[in-house]
């Protein structure tokens, strides 16, 4: 039986995303006969390894809103690369498109990315071209994601909108549904009813599709403001789940998946067995260990391995006799843990013992300095027991029992503010914090 502390601290606000992936990003000052400077520039991200090999990549088009410009796509960066890392999407290229403000999308602005941008980025890089080419965006940029897969649908394999349909959108879809439905193409929307307009146009492409019988994932948010349809705050993805599920969709519906690395990424501790499985014929498989990008040289696949340490598994496949790279790579990230030694605390007792302090914070206190005003103890993680006139800071504090040795998260939400430290202590002294802040 494993018995562990969790030490609660209120009043400390901390983001629970990482944002120091590695970026490999450039802003390109492209020149275009469609558009004039700066709306033809762009900027482009690649992902880990690219510089490395000579493996073609899928290409995810990002849209900007109609306030935004090619450099508001950066901020995605952080989601994307993550999903790379842990192995839950394919490696892939994100360009991130400029267009005139307010301009919906259309005319030379929806020209420039179908006849320009896209057959340079296609001739300057090393992409799948049609078979891995997708779109996404929000808001305006949403509508321009529809735009491009109801107008050119045989041009992308999936697309991902964020609250944006018009009806123009429904329009194109209604004089180019045969192409659409011919093309395959991969459709998923999220939609909220911020703008009433928003909502009925995408509620009218549902019936569209629907009626005939086109698969699609429309995911319809009621009570959801249009910025948490993705949830930005102040040009920083605050929460990155709808964007992550759409990053993982594309990736699904690009060229078929190559190579599949198992168990999936995660924390583990003691040994893990890894498998890797190519599903191309008349291709050898390699791997390396070292976080570098697989060639002929490296390490032959020869059947599953153990792993005992932090490791990052990469995976590539080369065309037998000729060592041509085939497929997309693939990589899979595994933390080794150690799991803390059990806690007997003396004579425990249910409930939380609660310490507070009145005052005005702005961020979290030194309570080491403060007076305590008053403190107990808690049935529950509620301060409906501790609850002071405002303002003040709480602490709470006590064990928890786990029967079953693993991985745990534990969570903690206020309306002011929280922190949440996890550490291993004796009461009243913590002697190692375990966990990030959340």
């Amino acid at each position: 039986m494993k018995k562990y502390s969790i030490l609660f601290i209120t009043l400390c606000v901390v983001s629970s995303f990482s944002q120091d992936m590695p970026v490999r990003t450039q802003e390109v000052q492209h020149i275009s006969s469609i558009v004039a400077e700066p709306f033809s520039h762009y900027c482009i991200n690649v992902p880990p390894g690219y510089d490395e090999g000579s493996f073609d990549y899928p290409v995810i088009y990002y849209l900007h809103g109609i306030y935004g410009d090619h450099t508001t796509g950066l901020r995605t960066i952080p989601v994307l690369d993550s999903l790379i890392v842990n192995g839950s999407m394919k490696p892939s290229i994100l360009v991130c498109v400029n267009a005139t403000r307010n301009n919906w999308y259309t005319g030379d602005a929806y020209r420039f990315i179908i006849d320009d941008l896209i057959p340079h980025i296609d001739a300057t890089y090393r992409t799948l071209g049609d078979d891995g080419r997708v779109v996404m965006g929000f808001s305006m940029r949403g509508i321009g994601t529809f735009r491009c897969a109801f107008t050119d649908p045989e041009m992308f394999k999936a697309m991902v909108s964020y609250d944006g349909c018009n009806s123009s959108i429904v329009s194109t879809l209604e004089s180019n549904l045969t192409n659409v439905i011919n093309s395959g193409i991969k459709i998923k929307w999220y939609i909220g009813e911020a703008y009433p307009d928003f909502f009925s146009s995408a509620l009218e492409v549902h019936t569209i599709l629907d009626n005939n019988n086109y698969p699609h994932d429309n995911t319809e948010l009621p009570g959801v403001g249009h910025t948490e349809v993705i949830g930005y705050d102040n040009g920083i993805v605050k929460n990155p789940v709808r964007l992550s599920e759409g990053f993982k969709f594309l990736s699904e519906h690009v060229s078929p998946q190559s190579i599949t690395i198992s168990p999936e990424s995660g924390d583990y501790y003691g040994a893990k067995t890894v498998t890797i499985e190519p599903h191309l014929d008349n291709a050898e498989l390699y791997y390396t260990l070292d976080g570098s990008l697989p060639t002929p040289s490296s390490t032959d696949y020869d059947g599953p391995f153990e792993i005992s340490d932090t490791v990052t598994v990469h995976a590539a496949l080369f065309a037998s006799g000729s060592g041509d790279p085939r497929g997309v790579p693939q990589m899979a990230y595994y933390p080794h843990r150690t799991l803390w030694n059990p806690i007997a605390p003396q004579a425990p007792t249910l409930g939380l013992d609660y310490e507070v302090y009145t005052g005005q914070y702005e961020k979290l206190p030194d309570f080491t300095t403060l007076s305590l005003d008053l403190s107990g103890t808690t049935s529950n993680l509620w301060l409906n027991d501790v609850r002071q006139p405002d303002p003040f800071a709480a602490i709470l504090h006590g064990y928890v029992k786990v029967e079953t040795e693993g991985f745990y998260q534990f969570y903690i939400n206020s309306d002011d503010g929280a922190r949440r430290l996890t550490c291993q202590h004796v009461k009243g002294r913590c002697r190692s914090e375990r966990a990030e802040c959340s």
